[in-house]
């Protein structure tokens, strides 16, 4: 056995780290220009000043993109330190759906629940829009006419952009979840249209016009606090002034010392199911589609419980089907020959894997057609060990999931395996929910800090990190992208029939279900992809050659080598654009360029450079078996390998394959 302990390189070797090296955050910023006479700082912060807030060695400033284009900001008028104030905004000032809960429009909430209380994650923000709106045609006699005021118009939601731009992102996923988002704005506007013509006396007709709606929808969806840190969605004053980057900066809400312990355990609670959560939806993003789309959803139901149905049905689908990009990714297995089969045991097989598994898992479908290419040399005799086989693998997939991230627990993962299961309704409402108290929230002010390790620079710009988003989550969201983005990724699609065909005995037997005809795999800018490695591993995976323990560790250096040269392949033929990175850095310079095309460009190239990292660790990997094929101890093995290379680029390579480079036992 080649086992050998490696040593770790240096924490500053790490993805993150060089990520934000290549951006310069935090350091000075010698084309930013300080606008102290701009619209909020002359009209409305005096007035804030005076109910309380605090802004700390900020002001408001004029930051630029490559290409020249201006957008607003924070700046550091002095160096900033670890935990150092930045704002604090006293709770009296900010704004939250309490205030429509209890404000005179109460009864168009309480009367009509249906339309408010639907858990569905627009449905507060459906609130704060009518609150917002009604607030607005107030004018001057509001008490939140300076926050509305100050309210930008520009909000730049993707959905709202032209299709031809849509489309330079290269997306059909993102394209198709905006697209249909519009569509479901519009109906969340004419639903909520019918409802306000009852009440005229709060809203007037010329005040709920669909551009208000978009603009208040667009500004609650990328510039408001949710509920996971307050008891109300909330927005607050100045700090939409905060753009987004991958920083520490954050913000804490400061309480009378009595109510701090209490409100502060209450909040770990609700963060830790939020970072459940957010893992899990992480893990499922490109799986299922967004909650949304119920439609989809309970047809997908539907077919599951049907297999009548199902089996009327032609692989092809019909142009119902068509209209989802889930069922075209959707294929009926169907019997392609009669087989004479021993009925028996292919029985109890068929029902023991039934009774385990899902197979709307490709690992599961594999594995299936796998134990399919021995069954002649099956026998009634050796059953109990072929289901010993089927649940070792079964414990090995489940701890491999687990394994693959943290926080990733067996009925989350069970759960996915069954999307019938994914779209929890709740309760029916009532409306008795609009009829308690609302307890007013117990803090005092929100502050927002520096990180604990941060460093501003004097006249650097000042970020908050809005939260892990991903590229697509950001363009998706807010309408822009960031370079060299840590919580960068990019979904591959897997076309397995390319690379494996499965058992004629497997249609036979699971006639009627409908399996999934891609896989699809995230890969990250921090890290190496063991899911890709262990997928590929499994479509060479041979029962007479390979132990099931191979496919989800390294222990057999022959199938590992298959599979790497195989991703290679497959991520190679991923690359490809209608744009080359060299094009796209250049359009980021263009004086021509628009803000749309920019974010594009941005979009398409950390695509390319995620994929070009993600290729290069494959073949330096590649380049390590082999010459541990050739007689190498794994530690010799690690050097640098040059054509691939450089100096820095080894330590930073070392440093995200090093966890599995670390768990290599081929066996001699």
């Amino acid at each position: 056995m080649r086992s050998q302990t490696l040593q770790k390189p240096p924490n500053s070797a790490s993805m993150g780290k060089f990520l934000r090296r290549s951006k310069y955050l935090r350091e000075t910023d010698p084309s930013c220009l300080n606008h102290p006479n701009s619209k909020e700082k002359s009209e409305f912060l005096p007035f804030y000043e005076s109910q309380g807030l605090v802004i700390n060695k900020l002001t408001f400033a004029k930051f630029f993109l490559k290409n020249g284009l201006s957008y607003d900001g924070f700046m550091s008028t002095e160096a900033l330190f670890p935990n150092e104030l930045l704002i604090k905004i006293p709770r009296s000032l900010l704004l939250n759906t309490r205030h429509a809960y209890i404000s005179e429009i109460s009864p168009i909430f309480r009367e009509n629940p249906e339309k408010f209380w639907n858990y569905d994650s627009i449905d507060e923000d459906l609130v704060l829009i009518v609150f917002i709106l009604h607030e607005f045609q107030k004018g001057k006699s509001s008490s939140f006419f300076h926050l509305i005021k100050s309210l930008p118009k520009d909000q730049d939601v993707l959905s709202f952009w032209p299709l031809e731009e849509i489309e330079l992102f290269e997306d059909s996923h993102l394209k198709r979840k905006t697209l249909y988002r519009f569509e479901a704005i519009k109906e969340e506007f004419k639903g909520l249209k019918e409802v306000l013509n009852n009440y005229s006396q709060f809203i007037s007709q010329e005040t709920f016009t669909f551009e208000n709606f978009a603009w208040i929808y667009c500004l609650l969806l990328n510039r408001s606090f949710g509920a996971t840190e307050f008891s109300y969605v909330q927005m607050i004053p100045f700090a939409e002034n905060f753009n987004h980057e991958c920083t520490d900066t954050g913000f804490d809400k400061k309480f009378k010392e009595e109510l701090k312990l209490k409100e502060k355990l209450e909040i770990k609670e609700k963060l830790k199911d939020e970072k459940l959560e957010e893992k899990l939806e992480e893990k499922l993003e490109e799986k299922l589609e967004e909650k949304l789309e119920e439609k989809f959803v309970e047809k997908t139901k539907n077919e599951n419980n049907s297999k009548e149905e199902n089996s009327n049905e032609t692989s092809d689908g019909s142009s119902e089907e068509r209209e989802s990009n889930y069922d075209e990714d959707l294929f009926e297995i169907e019997s392609n020959q009669k087989l004479e089969i021993e009925e028996v045991f292919l029985k109890k097989l068929k029902t023991f894997l039934l009774e385990n598994f899902d197979f709307i898992d490709l690992y599961t479908v594999i594995f299936a057609s796998k134990i399919l290419d021995f069954f002649e040399k099956f026998s009634e005799d050796n059953l109990e060990e072929i289901f010993s086989k089927i649940l070792l693998y079964k414990s090995k997939l489940l701890s491999f999931y687990e394994d693959s991230s943290k926080n990733f627990d067996h009925k989350a993962y069970l759960s996915y395996l069954q999307p019938k299961n994914m779209v929890d309704e709740g309760p029916k409402p009532s409306k008795s929910i609009f009829d308690e108290n609302f307890p007013e929230e117990t803090f005092e002010s929100v502050e927002f800090r520096t990180g604990s390790s941060e460093f501003y620079e004097k006249n650097s710009q000042v970020f908050y990190c809005y939260g892990r988003k991903s590229n697509r989550s950001l363009a998706y969201n807010y309408g822009m992208c960031v370079e060299y983005n840590k919580y960068g990724n990019v979904f591959v699609k897997l076309n397995f029939q390319a690379f494996l065909q499965l058992n004629p005995i497997f249609f036979e037997l699971f006639k009627g279900i409908k399996v999934l005809k891609y896989k699809r795999f995230k890969l990250k800018y921090v890290k190496f992809n063991r899911d890709l490695l262990s997928f590929f591993k499994l479509l060479f995976f041979d029962f007479e050659k390979n132990s099931i323990d191979s496919i989800f560790s390294s222990n057999n250096l022959e199938l590992e080598l298959k599979a790497v040269n195989s991703i290679i392949e497959f991520l190679e033929k991923n690359s490809q654009s209608n744009f080359t990175m060299k094009e796209n850095e250049a359009i980021l310079f263009d004086k021509k360029t628009s803000y749309h095309q920019y974010f594009a460009a941005i979009y398409r190239l950390e695509k390319q450079r995620i994929l070009a990292l993600q290729n290069k660790l494959m073949k330096v990997y590649k380049e390590i078996l082999l010459r541990i094929q050739g007689g190498e101890e794994i530690g010799e093995s690690m050097r640098r390998v040059d054509d691939l290379e450089n100096e820095e680029e080894l330590q930073r390579n070392r440093y995200l394959l090093y966890e599995h480079l670390s768990s290599l036992h081929f066996k001699n």
